[in-house]
């Protein structure tokens, strides 16, 4: 029944001839290392570190881009495929114990950057290079272990010193590690067809099995996840083009379960640190839904993002998932937005909405990164922007003091406000006594305290399109619907400026 409220937010204007590739977090002073480039018109790569706002509320800097930022390398880095236009970074993680920086390039080469080298060391040096090209990187939660896809269909563990220790090839073979049985629900000749048959038929069956049919969306990217606790990770990748397989390894790169035939899922992938779920993405004709697999490859439930026909063509082409570090808290990445999700009761509530710079909606997905200890702390990076944010989970109530403590409870869902008077009835969630639909996703809610407004209570909710006042009356018996008394427009950030 809580709701998440943002308690800080910074953001960063960058000149338009910087191009934001690649953001990790450097623990030890809080501050976010940011990588510029490369680029078709400029193969240079910048990588500075970003401090922290001392101020806790909107910061933009639109002055020098020194202000506030550190200067730690540059160097220039060629595309070494022919086939390319320009390099990419694949990966980016900061080592905050040495002081030493890592990314990886599609290109394939493994590049440190050392802050502080010893004697004998280079600053900028190119540790390692995989020929073939390399199409995702993550590192382990404990930092030990380098994993990298590579476009020859092949998964590498290095250590931390960059030695190669595990060389796997992906195979249609591995599709047989799992035995998924299939009990025929979805031949008709297997189906029973007499009178009441739907009610008599077994709940958990599907009424169809998937063939594990490719999105005509899908941008045949490959992801990795590691489990919370290093112990496993995922791969999401296309198998003889015929159909997309997540793939479970254990440390030691061991094959331990590939996912069964899911129609429609893409390359959005992230183990949930708790290691209960693994989180994809599954396109359908008229919705998107994300569907949770179990490490032994079978599907266990799934929710509706709740998207139109019009947002799914207009932001909804690629998609990214990131669950936060202490499994609370899954985020969706949109083009142009990102959503923040929780979950209670089984239920997955749409908690935030955060809209990104127009501009975005044509630059790709905004990459969101979450912050390795705070659980909800996180960047986003989107073109030309960089955004801090930081929120707080809460419960939004009203009075608890005599002769008005009805117990009153909002709980935020998109654009419903669910509404409860514990205190007169008790509804668990996720049903409530009464819902207020909204034009626009909440942002944040407010009830009135004691005797401010008689025997009613007067409900604030902010949303992006400004903030609407409803009033609701307990004293009647039974309690009616929440009525909307007055709505405030708030001033788009054009019209002020």
């Amino acid at each position: 029944m809580r709701n998440l409220k943002n308690i800080h937010r910074s953001v960063v204007d960058f000149p338009p001839e910087l191009h934001l590739t690649a953001t990790a977090w450097d623990l030890a002073t809080d501050a976010i290392i940011c990588a510029f480039g490369p680029t078709k018109d400029n193969i240079i790569v910048e990588l500075k570190r970003v401090h922290r706002s001392s101020n806790a509320e909107l910061v933009r800097h639109k002055s020098q881009l020194e202000d506030g930022h550190e200067n730690i390398a540059s160097w220039d880095a060629p595309c070494p495929l022919p086939d390319l236009d320009c390099d990419k970074i694949v990966n980016l993680h900061y080592f905050a114990d040495n002081l030493v920086a890592c990314l990886v390039l599609v290109g394939g080469d493994i590049v440190v950057v050392r802050e502080q080298p010893q004697p004998g060391e280079d600053k900028i040096e190119i540790v390692g290079s995989v020929d073939v090209g390399i199409t995702a990187a993550v590192w382990s939660p404990d930092e030990e272990l380098l994993a990298i896809a590579t476009q020859a269909g092949t998964l590498l563990y290095m250590t931390r010193e960059f030695e190669n220790v595990t060389d796997i090839t992906f195979t249609s073979d591995d599709l047989k590690a799992s035995k998924h049985v299939s009990v025929g629900w979805g031949k008709s000749e297997t189906q029973f067809k007499g009178k009441r048959a739907k009610a008599m038929r077994d709940p958990t069956m599907p009424e169809t099995v998937d063939e594990g049919v490719l999105s005509p969306f899908d941008m045949r990217k490959v992801a990795i996840s590691w489990r919370g606790d290093g112990a496993y990770l995922a791969v999401n990748s296309i198998d003889s083009e015929s159909r997309r397989v997540i793939r479970v390894y254990s440390r030691e790169g061991i094959l331990d379960s590939v996912t069964e035939p899911v129609d429609g899922l893409e390359g959005a992938l992230s183990w949930r640190p708790a290691g209960n779920l693994v989180a994809g993405i599954q396109r359908l004709k008229d919705h998107i839904d994300v569907v949770f697999f179990e490490r032994n490859g079978l599907r266990h439930g799934q929710f509706s993002l709740r998207l139109s026909k019009e947002e799914i063509d207009n932001w909804g082409a690629e998609i990214q998932l990131k669950w936060n570090v202490d499994s609370s808290v899954l985020a969706v990445c949109f083009q142009d937005r990102v959503q923040l999700w929780t979950m209670g009761n089984y239920h997955y509530y749409l908690k935030q909405e955060i809209i990104l710079p127009e501009a975005s909606a044509h630059s790709g997905v905004g990459y969101l990164q979450w912050h390795p200890e705070k659980p909800l702390r996180f960047n986003i990076r989107s073109q030309g922007q960089l955004q801090r944010e930081e929120y707080i989970s809460v419960v939004a109530r009203g009075s608890t003091v005599p002769p008005d403590d009805y117990g009153v409870v909002a709980v935020i869902d998109g654009r419903n406000l669910r509404l409860t008077p514990l205190g007169l009835t008790n509804v668990p969630p996720p049903m409530s006594l009464h819902e207020i639909d909204l034009s626009h996703n909440a942002i944040d809610v407010a009830l009135s305290g004691q005797r401010l407004s008689g025997p009613s209570v007067i409900i604030a909710v902010l949303h992006t399109d400004g903030v609407s006042f409803y009033k609701w009356g307990l004293k009647l018996k039974p309690v009616t619907p929440p009525t909307l008394i007055r709505h405030v427009s708030i001033p788009s950030r054009e019209t002020l400026s």
